[in-house]
């Protein structure tokens, strides 16, 4: 479904449920499209034909308030570089006075255990650390395969695998 004319199309097919189970299927929008994209659209109808009874649409979808703010994006445009910084919990406060009408104790109670993982986290993460070897669960039967996944290991986690390898635990890899 395109956004300009097939966003309304979506919203027919979407509320014609009950006219589909009478033989209308709603495929209005199929004749304006080319080839491939009448037969993508004709798959997904066919696959969310009653998922649609479960989707509720607004009387006023598509919005043409929410279709301007997607074609047309407010973005800024400040050049200056990103840093990260401490997060400013006095602002932080204000704002949520300001916008949400929150005391200071709701915005403490939200707030506060933010700031305490803020403070505990001194720096981002790498991803090998969420995905280090050692954790794994799977052991492999191929010393080759070890070695060479113990290639970008420190020595220690190579001994450690090749341990586990040498033992009577062990899953085939793929």
């Amino acid at each position: 479904f395109s956004i300009a004319g097939g966003l309304p199309a979506f919203a027919r097919w979407v509320r014609s449920w009950r006219e589909a189970e009478a033989g209308s299927d709603g495929d209005d929008a199929l004749d304006s499209l080319s080839g491939e994209e009448a037969a993508r659209l004709k798959v997904f109808k066919q696959r969310h034909r009653k998922a649609r009874r479960q989707w509720v649409l607004p009387d006023n979808f598509p919005s043409s308030q929410v279709r301007d703010a997607y074609l047309n994006p407010h973005v800024d445009r400040d050049e200056t570089p990103f840093e990260w910084a401490r997060p400013d919990l006095q602002g932080l406060r204000q704002f949520c006075a300001e916008k949400f009408g929150w005391p200071t104790q709701k915005s403490d109670e939200m707030l506060l255990p933010v700031m305490k993982a803020v403070e505990e986290r001194t720096s981002q993460s790498r991803l090998p650390n969420y995905f280090s070897f050692e954790h794994r669960f799977a052991k492999f039967a191929s010393s080759r395969l070890v070695d060479a996944i113990g290639k970008t290991k420190t020595p220690a986690a190579r001994a450690r695998a090749r341990a586990r390898a040498d033992k009577g635990t062990k899953v085939k890899g793929k």
